[in-house]
């Protein structure tokens, strides 16, 4: 072989090999993954907020026997057996203020004797199978719950009754309000059912009626509770003298008060309606 076909031959073999490494590399590329445009570099990417946490939206709460009189918990009741949820209960209110040692009134007694025997005498024909109470304001001022509303309690209620001694001012409001959360505490044990008469005996003008005035509406407007005043001796201008929404006797005598008294028994019989509805 001569020097000239030596070198044309590794011409030829320079030139095969570059031909060969050129195809490998056109393979590669064809077969790499590859974008249309070119990757975003970190200083240009688009910003995209972070996930905020979504706030949970409160469910809808219905009036229940929760929100609606009587006021209590359902998990928190002291239900009583259920033949004693149509129980009537009366809470008495007496008004032994200082006006009512007073005499007149077409007696020789004072207001507050004559109150007494007639609350006893009342006390004695409430139906056994009827809860009965008794909240006093007297000369020690502040209204407080002598007897809890029950239905073998009546010789302490009359002791309690009898007890009473003249003096100070005429809390009504405090007294009314005292009396109707007893009431919607014996309530919340029937379920709701059952009759509530609040029974006031007072011969004076509340020391705040306009807040008296005010609890009245409320508790008429919520609850099933009947207010049933016995003005003595005062006529019927009075605060808790609101027609279509209390019930309000004058008394200008004992017999008048008796009778007054008897009334709050034939007012109970009337009324029927055994559960409040909003």
């Amino acid at each position: 072989m001569t020097m000239n076909n030596t070198i044309k031959i590794t011409l030829w073999s320079m030139v095969v090999i570059g031909l060969a490494v050129l195809g490998c590399r056109k393979k590669q590329e064809y077969y790499a993954p590859h974008s249309s445009s070119p990757s975003p570099s970190p200083a240009s990417a688009p910003y995209r907020a972070e996930p905020q946490p979504v706030e949970p939206v409160a469910p809808v709460v219905n009036p229940t026997r929760e929100t609606a009189w009587p006021f209590a918990p359902v998990d928190n009741r002291e239900v009583s057996p259920s033949e004693l949820w149509t129980t009537k209960n009366y809470l008495v209110i007496l008004d032994s203020s200082g006006s009512m040692a007073e005499r007149g009134c077409s007696s020789s007694e004072s207001k507050l004797t004559v109150a007494k025997r007639a609350i006893e005498a009342f006390s004695r024909s409430v139906p056994a199978d009827a809860n009965l109470g008794f909240v006093l304001f007297d000369q020690r001022s502040d209204p407080r719950q002598l007897v809890s509303l029950g239905l073998n309690n009546r010789e302490k209620f009359i002791v309690e009754v009898n007890s009473a001694r003249d003096g100070g001012g005429t809390p009504l409001t405090e007294a009314l309000h005292l009396a109707y959360q007893a009431i919607n505490k014996e309530a919340v044990k029937q379920l709701g059912y059952g009759e509530y008469m609040i029974v006031v005996v007072t011969d004076g003008i509340a020391n705040d009626e306009y807040s008296l005035h005010h609890l009245v509406t409320q508790i008429t407007s919520e609850s099933p509770v009947v207010i049933y005043t016995i003005g003595f001796c005062i006529g019927n201008r009075h605060t808790l003298n609101q027609p279509n929404t209390t019930i309000y006797k004058e008394a200008n005598s004992p017999e008048e008060l008796a009778e007054a008294l008897k009334g709050v028994l034939a007012e109970s019989e009337e009324f029927v309606v055994t559960e409040f509805e909003k």
